[in-house]
């Protein structure tokens, strides 16, 4: 009932629904209403995603507006202080990736996801998962190599763009990794993601930042 009640509070929709339960790494009640269910988490309580099925018409909005509108939501749903990162455009909805940003660092695992719906701006997608499983109180490592040693690391085919900024990212090995993060472009007009960690001063990911009318993603 408790759960309900969030979904009910989050969605704005009343007519929810008990609609089953899953299992796995992060049981959930779900509910449903019409084109629309609804996931809970059983520990805490937590919207953990959402998804309005229905079908999206013609677009009305810009990517700006829409991106806009998501923000908007975000910080309504109670997410506060997330950093704007990667969206792409499918099918009539713009799907936005937020990053917890805390005391200037961004937190890359602690990710929120938002789908806009680009004929009225009405959010159909939600997923919390990444920040549900992954947020908690971090002791992060102390910065040894400082901003301008780490750009020095930096290959001399790319130029920084614009101030640096700490960003925690997800190692390979499931661990977690404190870096300075540059956007920079390459001598081609590539948009590059370099991150340099803060204890070693070694380049530890190199990702391409892929620009187009339909979003910004990475390869």
């Amino acid at each position: 009932e408790t759960a309900l009640e969030e979904a009910k509070k989050l969605t704005g929709n009343r007519s929810l629904a008990a609609d089953g339960e899953t299992r796995g790494n992060l049981p959930c009640y779900i509910f449903g209403a019409d084109t629309l269910q609804v996931g809970v988490t059983k520990t805490g309580g937590i919207v953990q995603s959402f998804l309005n099925s229905r079908t999206i018409n013609e677009a009305h909005l810009s990517i700006e507006q829409a991106l806009d509108k998501g923000m908007q939501a975000l910080e309504k749903m109670g997410y506060t202080g997330f950093a704007q990162r990667y969206y792409d455009l499918n099918n009539g909805v713009l799907t936005i990736n937020y990053a917890c940003r805390e005391d200037d660092v961004v937190f890359y695992p602690d990710l929120v996801k938002l789908g806009i719906a680009m004929d009225n701006g009405e959010i159909v997608r939600f997923d919390a998962t990444g920040y549900i499983m992954n947020h908690t109180a971090r002791t992060l490592p102390a910065v040894k190599v400082a901003r301008e040693q780490a750009l020095a690391r930096l290959s001399p085919l790319l130029t920084a763009k614009g101030e640096a900024g700490l960003a925690l990212i997800p190692t390979d090995g499931g661990t977690e990794m404190l870096c300075h993060e540059f956007h920079c472009e390459g001598a081609d007009g590539d948009q590059v993601l370099v991150y340099v960690d803060v204890t070693t001063g070694e380049e530890e990911r190199i990702l391409i930042l892929v620009e187009n009318e339909t979003g910004v993603l990475t390869l």
